[in-house]
């Protein structure tokens, strides 16, 4: 048992030493670098000032100066006539210039007078160096010019926020302690000296522990002294190095009467596990009592002579203890009492002396042990008394902001706001495992996760209400409600229905953010509503779509459909009026959260407003919905329909951003519109019409009048919609009607030829060749007859060779195939159509439009 502690202690200093030995090195390359961030801060400061007075002294010296500083010391005569009207005495005008310079209180060496009018004193230098006002007014110039373009100075150096601050002097004074012994540095103190001391007893100490254990071993091992004799040795030497100590704390050698003082209390601790555990002299109750009268003492002794070395060794002592004393029985009450009473010691000695990293300590020690004996001993019989103490550990632990922070009054670093998230964290891992122990109803999650945004909820708004202006707390207070609000939705309802409940999650955030005028709240909702449309495209459409429905009875058909209505409807209908909340303006109200306690609001580098974008966004979640539903819904009720009705959904999205383009004519809409228009026809060409089965011989495999229909209903609204678009827009876009007017007759063209060959071929197979000429000749007339009333050659040309290409399929091809009837009329029809192209022809040269003809 000795070998084991004695191999564990030695492996736990190894890991120690190794910590330290990457950590230093890192430690000092973040202190180096935080100085030289600090001298370029300070360097960048001093030359923009440097910039601004080389700024302020070539204006000050390009200013135009008086005569006087320029004329020579000789004295001259006064000019015959002076421009000013102030009259000088005769004194005056006999004084050198220098003279003029003189202070008011000597009036008889001159009078003082403004600068801008000695310049016209008698007693001024000849008109030599008057001639200079021609250059003098081009040498302000030259410096006015920079103030038309003014030199943007640099920004100031970021201001650390009152958190960093705290939570850089928090860790400054432990790395103080780590290194030097003492929580304020050196001082006027070398380091080394310091340095060097601490850490040379802390390596005594440590030698003379581990001496004092191979002296006990090689004792054992030569049968020495008895077993008592070596515990009550141990006991008299944890007594000789505590008077010594005590002698030591009070005089100019603190230090190590403070590494002796630890010492001694190890020595302590060592005995009595040795007295209990080793050789079982004393009972397991007694020597509890022991050891915790050993804690008790090292707890009193660390506040009295404040030494928070002293009040580590006894919290690690505390905690220990349960380990050191196992006798493999299991006994939850007391041992969870005990470490709740140790904790409260814990948390009383911290707040006393302002030792935080005490509370921190005390939290991962209760939280190791707990789930270490949860691990070892637990049976779903222990579930309430284990539950029980987990939740006053939480409680307990989340007291500590509340001692430290606001009974306090200090504010809070991120050091805090670490221990708090931790703590709640390993609350609710702790706690979610334990009930998964107990009941596989995912039900019994809920009081969990409602109990903790309860509890934070009224933490956030005792704040508000006692107006304590604790930024990160409260920021913290409101994250965790939110969350935990948040994680009810997965823990408790079923996968289909998490998207609806966290949408609507999000919009209450949003909605307490406006009326609360939270920026952290708003932020939080937002972020949620991310979550829910990252969840919708990327897993709910592929889960509800994604099942086969063959199978289905009409019944269970129709309540998925409901269903789905509600967990796609709902989510879009709580994005829209988020958008439409997002746009109004903020209320006032008594319960407004502070500026200087939320969250900054800071502009997002977007091109819209974020209530646009959330429009946006929703309109294209709705539209994929309509997609997807149309293709289920169609396809069990009735599948011809499902290509037309996609059509004809797309359709009706084109007109929906026309009208919005023709009420905001942006071009973001337009091009919107374009692409949209592509994408139809595009999904009309190589999906619709492909999927009929077209062959080379300009027909569909096979044809029967549903087909027909729904070909028409396909095609009919997309030609109906470009034309619509080419006769609006005409005037307008001329890029997006020139498009569509393109477009349409080709559609048209495509459509016609494959469906009159098809209905001809199973209706009327002898008129089938001949029945495709006349078309063509008709398409041909009309592009010739369009070309020459809109004077466009391209028109006309293809006009010509379709005509062309006609007449060369009616005697190469269709003589052969029709009958002497069906020849007749369709020869007929198609030289009427040839002299209709030339009667425009000859009509349209006729007229006084030829001259707009290309």
């Amino acid at each position: 048992m000795f070998s084991f502690y004695y191999e564990s202690f030695l492996a736990l200093l190894l890991i120690a030493g190794l910590a330290l030995a990457v950590l230093t090195p890192l430690y000092l390359l973040w202190k180096i670098i935080g100085a030289l961030r600090q001298l370029l801060t300070e360097t960048d400061r001093l030359n923009h000032n440097l910039i601004r007075l080389t700024e302020t002294m070539a204006k000050t010296t390009a200013e135009p100066t008086s005569p006087p500083a320029e004329a020579t010391p000789t004295p001259a005569p006064a000019p015959a006539a002076t421009p000013t009207p102030t009259p000088v005495s005769p004194s005056a005008t006999a004084l050198p210039p220098q003279a003029s310079a003189l202070p008011p209180p000597l009036p008889p060496a001159g009078v003082s007078q403004p600068q801008a009018e000695t310049a016209f004193q008698p007693s001024q230098p000849p008109p030599t160096p008057l001639t200079p006002p021609p250059p003098k007014p081009e040498q302000p110039l030259a410096p006015q010019t920079t103030p038309s373009t003014p030199e943007k100075p640099p920004a100031p150096p970021r201001q650390a926020k009152p958190w960093e601050i705290a939570a850089r002097r928090k860790l400054r004074q432990t790395w103080n302690w780590f290194l030097c012994g003492q929580a304020d540095g050196p001082g006027t103190q070398p380091l080394e000296k310091l340095a060097a001391t601490t850490w040379l007893l802390r390596a005594g100490v440590c030698v003379i522990l581990f001496t004092v254990g191979f002296m006990l071993k090689l004792s054992i091992h030569q049968g020495w002294l008895a077993p008592s004799g070596r515990v009550a040795l141990t006991f008299v030497a944890g007594a000789a190095l505590l008077f010594w100590s005590l002698r030591l704390l009070n005089g100019a050698y603190r230090v190590m009467g403070q590494a002796i003082l630890g010492l001694a209390l190890a020595t302590f601790y060592f005995g009595a596990f040795a007295a209990t555990g080793m050789y079982h002299l004393i009972g397991p109750i007694l020597g509890f009592v022991v050891m915790v009268a050993i804690t008790a003492a090292a707890g009193f002794m660390a506040v009295r002579f404040d030494s928070i070395a002293v009040a580590v060794i006894a919290t690690v002592g505390g905690y220990a203890t349960p380990i050191l004393l196992e006798t493999g029985s299991k006994n939850f009450p007391v041992l969870f009492a005990y470490m709740f009473i140790l904790g409260i010691g814990v948390l009383t000695v911290a707040a006393y002396r302002d030792w935080l990293p005490l509370n921190w300590l005390g939290l991962f020690f209760t939280y190791t042990l707990f789930i270490g004996a949860w691990q070892t001993h637990y049976v779903p019989v222990d579930f309430p008394v284990l539950i029980t103490a987990l939740t006053l550990f939480f409680v307990q632990y989340s007291t500590v902001v509340f001692i430290h922070n606001v009974a306090q009054k200090k504010p809070s670093s991120t050091l805090e706001i670490i221990a708090l998230l931790a703590n709640a964290a390993l609350f609710t891992g702790c706690a979610y495992r334990l009930i998964a122990t107990v009941t596989e109803d995912r039900l019994w999650f809920a009081p969990l996760t409602l109990s903790l945004a309860a509890f934070y909820v009224a933490h956030a708004f005792w704040f508000l209400r006692r107006k304590h202006h604790d930024r990160g707390l409260l920021l913290t207070f409101i994250g965790l409600s939110a969350l935990f609000l948040t994680l009810t939705v997965p823990l408790v309802f079923a996968r289909e229905w998490i998207g609806v409940t966290w949408s609507l999650l999000a919009l209450l955030m949003l909605w307490l953010g406006q009326n609360l005028d939270s920026a952290f709240l708003r932020s939080a909702a937002w972020i949620l509503y991310t979550i829910v449309i990252v969840r919708l495209t990327g897993s709910d459409f592929l889960r509800a779509y994604g099942r086969p429905q063959a199978t289905l009875d009409t019944a269970l058909f129709w309540r998925q459909f409901a269903e789905r209505l509600v967990q796609f409807g709902a989510p879009l209908a709580s994005l829209a009026a988020a958008a439409r909340l997002a746009s109004r303006p903020t209320p006032p109200g008594d319960l407004a959260i502070p500026p200087k306690c939320d969250l900054k609001p800071r502009p997002l580098p977007l091109p819209f407003p974020p209530t646009a974008i959330a429009v946006a966004i929703a309109a294209i979640l709705f539209f994929l919905y309509c997609n997807f539903e149309t293709f289920r819904t169609f396809g069990y009720l009735f599948p011809p329909f499902c290509l037309p009705a996609q059509t004809i959904l797309w359709l009706l999205w084109g007109v929906a951003i026309f009208h919005v383009a023709a009420r905001h004519p942006h071009p973001a809409w337009k091009a919107l519109l374009l692409a949209l228009i592509v994408i139809i026809v595009g999904k009309v060409i190589f999906w619709d019409f492909l999927s009929w089965s077209p062959c080379c011989r300009f027909r569909y495999a096979t044809f029967t009048w549903t087909e027909c229909v729904m070909r028409l209903v396909d095609f009919g609204p997309l030609i109906a919609f470009l034309i619509a678009l080419a006769i609006l827009l005409r005037d307008r876009e001329e890029l997006i009607a020139r498009i569509a007017a393109i477009l349409w007759p080709a559609l048209l063209f495509l459509y016609s030829t494959w469906e009159v060959n098809t209905m001809l071929g199973h209706l009327m197979p002898k008129l089938c060749a001949g029945g495709i000429s006349v078309l063509w000749g008709a398409f041909a007339a009309a592009f010739i007859y369009r070309g020459l009333t809109t004077s466009q050659r391209p028109l006309r040309y293809l006009g010509l060779a379709l005509f062309a290409i006609v007449v060369g399929k009616v005697f190469l091809y269709d003589l052969d195939r029709l009958g002497n009837v069906h020849r007749v009329f369709a020869f007929l029809l198609f030289g009427l159509l040839l002299m209709a192209g030339a009667f425009f022809y000859l009509k349209f040269w006729q007229s006084d439009r030829s001259e707009k003809v290309d």
